[in-house]
């Protein structure tokens, strides 16, 4: 029924029917062999197939998902909405969200960099072989609960937020594309030790110019081969210049498509509200997200690719 309203489809589940198509084209292959390897357990007693089946069907157990992601309401509201009990909401979203985030790790790649063979072709070639020029290098912080330990509460407090975070680290290309992705951490961790302990900083291609804010300052110590911009820190009686200013300038527009990213990442409420469940399912949620966003960009690029 809802694919027959594709405005209020969208208003619920933050993609569209088209999308959602694209998506359970990808989701229900790893689906079907995931559950095979869950039933094929040595000790089985009944034959596979038997005990009660699932009270939805598989389009609305991707459906229900992406709402609870979309709009991040309770449970029961959930199961309020699809007619089922909220433990059989919180197991089912949990096996979706394992596949979700399957797909979105398998989205992260970089293109291969252009090679001497690849010579005599023109710019617009080139570019739609190997678009990343950049690599753009952002943190974002999520909101939780108070963790009850208090050496985990101390950990998890954001003197930037001034609240209880867990923070993930994004890499993008100057199209916004994200090409990588680290696990969440602590609030308390810094920037740069977070892409330091996640190992992606020794994936970054050489041929790309690393952007990042002054929260990674010291990148370059880190990556002493490559190129990498951060913007100039004014200092006690030494004001910044008019070159470094425009630098500056300079570097802040580069930096804005990670934003805009981060920014599609956050219209799932999920990601933008306080988060209430474990750790392992806001990673599972991140990633999962991390994968619709980085098709859904695609897209968008086609036509500039194509031209």
């Amino acid at each position: 029924y809802l694919s027959k309203q594709p405005n209020s489809f969208r208003n619920l589940t933050g993609i569209s029917v088209k999308e959602f198509a694209q998506l359970f084209e990808q989701f229900e292959p790893l689906w079907e062999q995931g559950e095979q390897e869950r039933l094929a357990h040595p000790n089985r007693k009944r034959a596979i197939g038997g005990g009660r089946p699932y009270g939805l069907d598989l389009r609305s157990l991707v459906v229900m998902t992406l709402v609870w992601m979309h709009l991040y309401l309770t449970m029961e509201t959930v199961g309020l909405l699809f007619g089922v009990h909220k433990s059989a909401i919180s197991r089912n979203t949990a096996r979706v969200l394992k596949i979700l985030r399957q797909l979105g790790e398998n989205s992260l790649w970089w293109s291969e960099p252009p090679t001497k063979h690849m010579q005599g072709r023109s710019l617009n070639q080139a570019l739609a072989d190997f678009p990343d020029l950049l690599s753009i290098l952002d943190v974002t912080e999520i909101t939780i609960q108070r963790p009850q330990d208090p050496v985990q509460s101390q950990a998890h407090f954001s003197g930037k937020k001034k609240a209880f975070t867990r923070k993930f680290g994004l890499i993008v290309n100057e199209q916004g594309q994200i090409r990588g992705a680290t696990g969440s951490r602590p609030g308390l961790t810094h920037d740069l030790t977070l892409f330091r302990q996640s190992g992606l900083l020794a994936q970054l291609p050489i041929q790309t110019t690393k952007v990042a804010d002054k929260g990674l300052e010291g990148l370059e110590h880190d990556l002493p081969d490559h190129s990498v911009a951060i913007p100039h820190k004014a200092h006690y009686k030494h004001p910044l210049g008019d070159a470094e200013k425009w630098a500056n300038r300079d570097i802040a527009v580069q930096r804005i498509v990670v934003e805009n990213t981060i920014c599609e990442l956050k219209h799932f409420k999920v990601l933008s509200d306080r988060f209430r469940s474990g750790w392992e399912r806001l990673d599972a949620a991140f990633f999962s997200l991390v994968g619709l966003i980085i098709q859904r960009i695609a897209h968008r690029l086609v036509p500039a690719s194509l031209s």
